[in-house]
């Protein structure tokens, strides 16, 4: 339970931040939006306009699909090396111990983790996938780490630019 005036005067220095924070984005996601646009993604409507046209008719509207490919292209390199179908994790033994048992141990480690990601956590590979394409695209994803306590296990997900308050000259979450 918090006291309702220490409540109150976290809210007034949170509160500022947070719209200092959202100014802070609307010209990111102004870009992210014109960058969506560039795709040549949606469709759009001949135009019309007579002005705009030397014989006066509608003109379809084209655009150049580099730059989709090009996001595409990142997206499938960056997930063939993030994502391998063994497993993403690769475990090394520092020690100068060499004996046979620190082997096994670092390799058990890494099959269990392993099999942790491609089959208990079968949200980790869809998610990255997803999470990969924003990256490609546009920037602005994170990957949050923690223990859900609904699932009562360790979950990695993605999350976007957008649904993220931070100030944009943050060098560190801290």
């Amino acid at each position: 339970k918090v006291d309702p005036l220490e409540l109150a005067r976290v809210g007034e220095d949170l509160l500022p931040a947070v719209d200092a924070d959202k100014s802070d984005l609307s010209q990111w996601l102004q870009m992210r939006a014109k960058t969506i646009e560039l795709l040549g993604m949606k469709l759009e409507d001949p135009k019309s306009d007579v002005s705009t046209s030397a014989l006066g008719m509608s003109t379809s509207v084209v655009r150049d699909p580099i730059l989709l490919e090009a996001v595409e292209q990142f997206r499938a390199n960056a997930y063939a090396e993030l994502c391998p179908s063994g497993g993403p994790v690769k475990v090394r033994n520092f020690s100068d111990d060499t004996t046979g048992i620190t082997n096994d141990l670092t390799e058990a480690l890494q099959k269990d983790l392993n099999f942790y990601l491609t089959t208990t956590a079968s949200e980790y590979y869809p998610d990255t996938y997803h999470m990969l394409w924003w990256t490609g695209l546009t920037s602005g994803t994170f990957k949050k780490v923690y223990e859900c306590p609904l699932r009562q296990r360790p979950v990695s997900e993605a999350v976007e630019g957008t649904d993220l308050i931070v100030p944009t000259n943050a060098t560190d979450l801290k």
